[in-house]
Protein backbone atom coordinates (compact mmCIF):
# COMPACT_ATOMS: atom_id res chain seq x y z
CA UNK A 1 0.00 0.00 0.00
CA UNK A 2 2.73 2.39 1.05
CA UNK A 3 4.51 1.45 -2.22
CA UNK A 4 1.19 2.59 -4.27
CA UNK A 5 1.43 5.59 -2.48
CA UNK A 6 4.66 6.66 -3.22
CA UNK A 7 4.31 5.65 -6.78
CA UNK A 8 0.76 7.87 -7.21
CA UNK A 9 1.95 11.04 -5.56
CA UNK A 10 4.64 12.04 -7.92
CA UNK A 11 2.70 11.11 -10.50
CA UNK A 12 -0.23 14.00 -9.22
CA UNK A 13 2.36 16.61 -8.97
CA UNK A 14 3.65 15.43 -12.23
CA UNK A 15 -0.17 15.90 -13.67
CA UNK A 16 -0.91 18.86 -11.54
CA UNK A 17 2.27 20.96 -12.80
CA UNK A 18 1.27 20.47 -15.94
CA UNK A 19 -1.57 21.58 -16.29
CA UNK A 20 -0.76 24.52 -13.85
CA UNK A 21 -2.41 24.17 -11.23
CA UNK A 22 -3.21 27.53 -10.32
CA UNK A 23 -4.84 27.90 -13.64
CA UNK A 24 -8.64 28.31 -12.56
CA UNK A 25 -10.63 28.07 -15.98
CA UNK A 26 -9.87 25.01 -16.60
CA UNK A 27 -10.12 24.07 -13.24
CA UNK A 28 -13.59 25.23 -13.41
CA UNK A 29 -14.09 23.37 -16.95
CA UNK A 30 -13.27 20.34 -15.16
CA UNK A 31 -14.99 20.79 -12.63
CA UNK A 32 -18.37 21.22 -14.97
CA UNK A 33 -17.66 18.19 -16.58
CA UNK A 34 -17.02 15.89 -13.48
CA UNK A 35 -20.56 17.31 -12.16
CA UNK A 36 -22.17 17.32 -15.82
CA UNK A 37 -23.25 21.06 -14.44
CA UNK A 38 -24.66 23.17 -18.22
CA UNK A 39 -22.56 25.63 -19.19
CA UNK A 40 -23.50 29.38 -18.44
CA UNK A 41 -22.43 30.26 -21.91
CA UNK A 42 -25.30 27.35 -23.13
CA UNK A 43 -28.49 29.19 -21.65
CA UNK A 44 -27.47 33.05 -23.32
CA UNK A 45 -26.58 32.21 -26.67
CA UNK A 46 -30.68 30.78 -26.35
CA UNK A 47 -31.61 33.56 -24.95
CA UNK A 48 -29.30 36.59 -26.91
CA UNK A 49 -28.05 35.11 -29.77
CA UNK A 50 -30.66 32.55 -31.35
CA UNK A 51 -33.33 35.30 -32.18
CA UNK A 52 -31.64 36.35 -34.90
CA UNK A 53 -28.64 33.31 -35.72
CA UNK A 54 -31.18 30.06 -35.34
CA UNK A 55 -30.48 27.36 -37.30
CA UNK A 56 -34.19 26.12 -37.40
CA UNK A 57 -35.50 28.94 -38.72
CA UNK A 58 -35.97 29.23 -42.42
CA UNK A 59 -33.65 30.70 -44.85
CA UNK A 60 -36.33 33.76 -45.63
CA UNK A 61 -36.78 34.30 -42.24
CA UNK A 62 -34.03 34.76 -40.97
CA UNK A 63 -32.52 38.18 -39.72
CA UNK A 64 -28.65 37.07 -39.58
CA UNK A 65 -26.63 34.09 -40.56
CA UNK A 66 -27.25 31.02 -38.81
CA UNK A 67 -24.56 30.99 -35.35
CA UNK A 68 -23.18 27.58 -36.67
CA UNK A 69 -21.84 29.59 -39.74
CA UNK A 70 -20.51 31.88 -37.27
CA UNK A 71 -19.04 29.73 -35.34
CA UNK A 72 -17.39 28.23 -38.60
CA UNK A 73 -15.72 31.10 -39.78
CA UNK A 74 -14.52 32.30 -36.58
CA UNK A 75 -12.87 28.96 -35.92
CA UNK A 76 -11.33 28.77 -39.63
CA UNK A 77 -9.71 32.56 -39.17
CA UNK A 78 -8.56 32.08 -35.66
CA UNK A 79 -8.22 28.35 -34.45
CA UNK A 80 -6.53 29.24 -31.14
CA UNK A 81 -9.97 30.11 -28.83
CA UNK A 82 -7.53 33.12 -26.67
CA UNK A 83 -7.80 34.68 -30.33
CA UNK A 84 -11.03 33.29 -31.43
CA UNK A 85 -12.57 34.98 -27.65
CA UNK A 86 -11.07 38.36 -28.42
CA UNK A 87 -11.93 38.65 -32.41
CA UNK A 88 -15.47 37.67 -31.15
CA UNK A 89 -15.82 39.52 -28.11
CA UNK A 90 -14.46 42.47 -30.23
CA UNK A 91 -16.68 42.74 -33.33
CA UNK A 92 -20.15 42.21 -31.05
CA UNK A 93 -19.09 45.49 -28.71
CA UNK A 94 -17.68 46.91 -32.09
CA UNK A 95 -19.69 45.67 -35.23
CA UNK A 96 -18.01 47.59 -38.12
CA UNK A 97 -17.89 46.56 -41.90
CA UNK A 98 -14.07 46.55 -41.94
CA UNK A 99 -14.22 44.44 -38.60
CA UNK A 100 -16.55 41.56 -40.02
CA UNK A 101 -15.17 38.28 -41.43
CA UNK A 102 -18.32 37.46 -42.73
CA UNK A 103 -18.66 39.38 -46.35
CA UNK A 104 -21.56 37.43 -47.87
CA UNK A 105 -23.44 37.27 -44.75
CA UNK A 106 -22.58 41.40 -44.27
CA UNK A 107 -24.01 41.58 -47.75
CA UNK A 108 -27.04 39.76 -47.34
CA UNK A 109 -28.46 40.47 -44.08
CA UNK A 110 -26.48 43.94 -43.47
CA UNK A 111 -24.35 45.35 -40.33
CA UNK A 112 -25.33 43.70 -37.05
CA UNK A 113 -26.68 46.29 -34.30
CA UNK A 114 -24.12 47.20 -31.93
CA UNK A 115 -24.60 44.67 -28.87
CA UNK A 116 -23.73 45.80 -25.09
CA UNK A 117 -23.41 42.48 -22.96
CA UNK A 118 -21.24 42.35 -19.58
CA UNK A 119 -17.83 41.17 -20.23
CA UNK A 120 -18.52 38.25 -18.46
CA UNK A 121 -21.63 36.92 -20.42
CA UNK A 122 -19.48 37.29 -23.68
CA UNK A 123 -16.62 35.87 -22.42
CA UNK A 124 -19.19 32.80 -21.26
CA UNK A 125 -20.97 32.89 -24.76
CA UNK A 126 -17.36 32.73 -26.81
CA UNK A 127 -16.24 29.76 -24.47
CA UNK A 128 -19.45 27.77 -25.03
CA UNK A 129 -19.57 28.59 -29.07
CA UNK A 130 -15.45 27.86 -29.04
CA UNK A 131 -15.87 24.36 -27.26
CA UNK A 132 -19.66 22.82 -27.92
CA UNK A 133 -21.65 21.29 -30.81
CA UNK A 134 -24.10 23.87 -31.33
CA UNK A 135 -26.12 21.34 -34.15
CA UNK A 136 -27.66 19.42 -31.36
CA UNK A 137 -28.83 21.88 -28.96
CA UNK A 138 -30.65 24.20 -31.93
CA UNK A 139 -32.96 21.31 -32.63
CA UNK A 140 -34.40 21.12 -29.15
CA UNK A 141 -36.88 23.85 -28.49
CA UNK A 142 -38.74 24.91 -25.24
CA UNK A 143 -42.72 24.62 -25.49
CA UNK A 144 -44.94 21.37 -25.47
CA UNK A 145 -47.65 21.43 -22.72
CA UNK A 146 -45.04 22.51 -20.05
CA UNK A 147 -46.43 24.95 -17.45
CA UNK A 148 -42.98 26.75 -16.79
CA UNK A 149 -44.02 30.24 -17.92
CA UNK A 150 -40.62 31.62 -17.76
CA UNK A 151 -39.77 29.18 -20.15
CA UNK A 152 -43.17 29.72 -22.19
CA UNK A 153 -42.89 33.79 -22.11
CA UNK A 154 -39.54 33.74 -22.96
CA UNK A 155 -39.90 31.77 -26.45
CA UNK A 156 -43.04 33.69 -26.72
CA UNK A 157 -41.75 37.31 -26.54
CA UNK A 158 -38.50 36.58 -28.65
CA UNK A 159 -40.91 34.80 -31.13
CA UNK A 160 -42.68 38.06 -31.29
CA UNK A 161 -39.54 40.28 -31.47
CA UNK A 162 -38.20 38.01 -34.31
CA UNK A 163 -41.05 38.80 -36.38
CA UNK A 164 -41.20 42.86 -35.47
CA UNK A 165 -37.62 42.44 -36.14
CA UNK A 166 -37.76 40.97 -39.27
CA UNK A 167 -40.28 43.36 -40.48
CA UNK A 168 -38.83 46.75 -39.48
CA UNK A 169 -35.09 45.57 -40.60
CA UNK A 170 -36.56 45.14 -43.67
CA UNK A 171 -38.50 48.30 -43.76
CA UNK A 172 -35.49 50.15 -42.65
CA UNK A 173 -33.07 48.64 -44.91
CA UNK A 174 -35.69 49.37 -48.31
CA UNK A 175 -37.02 52.86 -47.44
CA UNK A 176 -35.23 54.26 -44.50
CA UNK A 177 -36.39 55.31 -40.95
CA UNK A 178 -39.28 57.23 -41.73
CA UNK A 179 -40.92 54.53 -43.72
CA UNK A 180 -39.91 52.20 -41.05
CA UNK A 181 -41.66 54.19 -38.56
CA UNK A 182 -44.53 54.15 -40.75
CA UNK A 183 -44.34 50.17 -40.53
CA UNK A 184 -44.59 50.60 -36.57
CA UNK A 185 -47.24 52.93 -36.61
CA UNK A 186 -49.67 50.48 -38.79
CA UNK A 187 -48.62 47.02 -38.45
CA UNK A 188 -46.43 46.75 -35.20
CA UNK A 189 -49.71 45.93 -33.01
CA UNK A 190 -51.25 44.14 -35.02
CA UNK A 191 -48.61 42.16 -36.17
CA UNK A 192 -47.96 41.47 -32.07
CA UNK A 193 -52.06 40.55 -31.53
CA UNK A 194 -51.38 37.88 -34.75
CA UNK A 195 -47.97 35.96 -32.76
CA UNK A 196 -51.19 36.20 -29.86
CA UNK A 197 -53.10 34.33 -31.68
CA UNK A 198 -50.43 32.14 -32.54
CA UNK A 199 -49.37 31.16 -29.60
CA UNK A 200 -53.17 31.31 -27.62
CA UNK A 201 -51.80 33.87 -25.08
CA UNK A 202 -52.36 37.86 -24.86
CA UNK A 203 -48.75 39.69 -26.06
CA UNK A 204 -48.11 43.61 -25.40
CA UNK A 205 -45.59 45.82 -25.40
CA UNK A 206 -45.71 48.09 -22.33
CA UNK A 207 -43.53 51.42 -21.22
CA UNK A 208 -43.68 53.99 -18.94
CA UNK A 209 -42.36 56.28 -21.53
CA UNK A 210 -44.95 55.01 -24.35
CA UNK A 211 -45.28 55.90 -27.97
CA UNK A 212 -48.55 54.86 -28.72
CA UNK A 213 -50.91 55.33 -25.75
CA UNK A 214 -52.00 51.59 -26.20
CA UNK A 215 -48.86 50.86 -24.91
CA UNK A 216 -48.89 53.02 -21.58
CA UNK A 217 -47.36 50.89 -18.66
CA UNK A 218 -49.69 50.78 -15.11
CA UNK A 219 -47.65 51.68 -12.17
CA UNK A 220 -47.00 48.00 -11.17
CA UNK A 221 -45.66 47.47 -14.80
CA UNK A 222 -43.38 50.54 -14.18
CA UNK A 223 -41.78 49.63 -10.99
CA UNK A 224 -40.78 45.87 -12.84
CA UNK A 225 -39.29 48.39 -15.92
CA UNK A 226 -37.05 50.22 -13.44
CA UNK A 227 -36.34 47.07 -11.30
CA UNK A 228 -35.10 45.58 -14.43
CA UNK A 229 -33.05 48.94 -15.37
CA UNK A 230 -31.39 48.50 -12.40
CA UNK A 231 -30.39 44.86 -12.92
CA UNK A 232 -28.89 45.85 -16.15
CA UNK A 233 -27.39 48.99 -15.19
CA UNK A 234 -25.55 46.82 -12.62
CA UNK A 235 -24.12 44.62 -15.25
CA UNK A 236 -26.05 41.66 -14.24
CA UNK A 237 -28.84 39.36 -16.40
CA UNK A 238 -32.31 40.30 -16.21
CA UNK A 239 -34.24 37.04 -16.12
CA UNK A 240 -38.16 37.32 -16.35
CA UNK A 241 -40.80 37.82 -14.40
CA UNK A 242 -43.62 35.47 -13.78
CA UNK A 243 -46.53 37.25 -11.48
CA UNK A 244 -49.49 35.09 -10.21
CA UNK A 245 -52.93 36.85 -10.68
CA UNK A 246 -55.73 34.73 -10.10
CA UNK A 247 -56.05 31.83 -12.81
CA UNK A 248 -53.82 33.91 -14.87
CA UNK A 249 -49.62 34.02 -14.80
CA UNK A 250 -48.05 37.13 -16.21
CA UNK A 251 -44.67 37.03 -17.81
CA UNK A 252 -42.60 40.42 -17.64
CA UNK A 253 -39.23 40.97 -20.39
CA UNK A 254 -37.20 43.92 -20.59
CA UNK A 255 -37.34 45.22 -24.15
CA UNK A 256 -33.53 46.68 -24.15
CA UNK A 257 -32.59 49.56 -26.71
CA UNK A 258 -29.52 48.70 -29.60
CA UNK A 259 -28.25 50.84 -32.25
CA UNK A 260 -30.72 50.21 -34.85
CA UNK A 261 -34.05 51.16 -31.41
CA UNK A 262 -32.02 54.37 -31.01
CA UNK A 263 -32.69 55.72 -34.94
CA UNK A 264 -36.38 56.25 -33.91
CA UNK A 265 -36.12 56.11 -29.97
CA UNK A 266 -32.85 57.99 -29.49
CA UNK A 267 -31.97 61.42 -30.89
CA UNK A 268 -33.78 61.18 -34.14
CA UNK A 269 -32.81 63.58 -36.60
CA UNK A 270 -34.91 66.53 -37.74
CA UNK A 271 -37.07 64.98 -40.49
CA UNK A 272 -37.71 61.46 -38.55
CA UNK A 273 -38.37 63.96 -35.29
CA UNK A 274 -41.33 66.05 -36.85
CA UNK A 275 -42.52 62.71 -38.72
CA UNK A 276 -43.42 61.23 -35.14
CA UNK A 277 -44.83 64.53 -33.39
CA UNK A 278 -46.99 63.84 -36.78
CA UNK A 279 -47.98 60.23 -35.88
CA UNK A 280 -48.00 60.52 -32.34
CA UNK A 281 -48.47 63.95 -30.90
CA UNK A 282 -48.11 62.68 -27.27
CA UNK A 283 -44.83 60.54 -27.89
CA UNK A 284 -42.69 59.86 -24.66
CA UNK A 285 -40.19 57.41 -26.73
CA UNK A 286 -37.12 59.35 -27.39
CA UNK A 287 -33.94 60.21 -25.07
CA UNK A 288 -32.66 56.91 -24.60
CA UNK A 289 -29.21 55.58 -24.75
CA UNK A 290 -27.84 52.35 -25.34
CA UNK A 291 -28.48 49.09 -23.00
CA UNK A 292 -31.73 50.88 -22.03
CA UNK A 293 -34.83 48.96 -20.47
CA UNK A 294 -37.68 51.38 -23.00
CA UNK A 295 -40.21 48.77 -21.76
CA UNK A 296 -41.26 45.19 -21.19
CA UNK A 297 -42.81 42.08 -23.06
CA UNK A 298 -46.34 41.31 -21.38
CA UNK A 299 -47.63 38.08 -21.93
CA UNK A 300 -50.75 36.26 -20.07
CA UNK A 301 -51.26 33.39 -19.64
CA UNK A 302 -54.62 31.49 -18.44
CA UNK A 303 -54.38 28.53 -16.73
CA UNK A 304 -56.93 26.93 -19.05
CA UNK A 305 -54.04 27.20 -21.44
Amino acid sequence: MRFKLLIFIPLFMILWSCSGGDDSSISSKMQRQIENEPHPGEKLIEKHCYLCHNQESQEDGRIGPPMTHVKRHYLDAYPEQAEFTKQLISFVQNPTEDHSIMPGALKKFGLMPKQQFPKEALDQIADYLFIHDLTKKQQSSVGGNSKDYAELGLEFALSAKKVLGQNLMSAMQSEGPIHALEFCNLRAIPLTDSMSQVHNVSIQRVSDRNRNPLNKACEKETEYIRSFQQLITNGKDADPIVIADGNKSIFYYPIITNDMCLKCHGNPEKSLSEKINNLYPDDLATGYSENEVRGIWKIVFNEGN
